[in-house]
C-alpha cells in the first residue's frame, strides 16, 4: 500500500494510486477527507485541460495549507485523474508493504512531446534545478523532464 502521512496522522491509503509529475494520485475512498477542507487556491494544466482546486490539510490544530488537490473535470488525456487526489507541501508518501513497492502506474500523456518523439522509454520528473543552474533561475523551484535515454 502507498501511504501519505503527515504529523504521524495517515491521510489516505491505496495500492491503486496514479503517478504523475513524481506525484501520486489516490482514490477519493482511500483518502481520509475529514482532514481536507476546501481552499480557495486554483490552478490550470494545460496538458490536464483542467483546474485543480485545492484542500488545506489538518491535523489537530496545525493546518498544512493547500497541500492537497483533485481534478474535477479533465481533458480526454487526463480522464484518469479526475477526483483523485494528490498531496505536496511535506505530506509524505511512501511505500508502506508488504515487500518492494511496485511501480505505480502512470499516464503516457504526461509524458512530454519532445520525450514521445525522441522515442523515450521513460522520462524522470526532476522538481530542482541543479545546484549549477539555480542562479539562473533565481533559485525557483524547477518543474521539467530529465529524458535518461532515447531509442534513436
Amino acid at each position: 500500500m502507498y501511504t501519505a502521512y503527515w504529523n504521524s496522522r495517515e491521510i489516505a491509503v491505496g495500492d491503486d494510486v496514479i503517478e504523475v509529475e513524481n506525484r501520486l494520485y489516490f482514490r477519493p475512498g482511500d483518502v481520509r477527507r475529514e482532514l481536507l477542507r476546501p481552499a480557495p487556491e486554483r490552478s490550470l494544466c494545460e496538458w490536464k485541460a483542467g483546474e485543480a482546486e485545492y484542500f488545506d490539510v489538518i491535523v489537530g490544530n496545525d493546518v498544512n495549507r493547500a497541500a492537497a488537490w483533485c481534478y474535477p473535470r479533465t481533458g480526454s488525456m487526463a480522464w484518469e485523474l479526475v477526483g483523485r487526489i494528490a498531496f505536496w507541501r511535506g505530506i509524505d508518501v511512501a511505500w508502506t508493504g508488504p515487500g518492494p513497492a511496485p511501480l505505480p502506474r502512470t499516464l503516457d500523456a504526461a509524458k512530454p512531446n519532445v520525450a514521445k518523439a525522441l522515442g523515450a522509454a521513460a522520462v524522470l520528473w526532476r522538481p530542482v534545478l541543479p545546484a549549477a543552474l539555480r542562479s539562473l533561475d533565481g533559485d525557483r523551484e524547477f518543474s521539467g523532464y530529465l529524458v535518461p535515454e532515447c531509442a534513436f
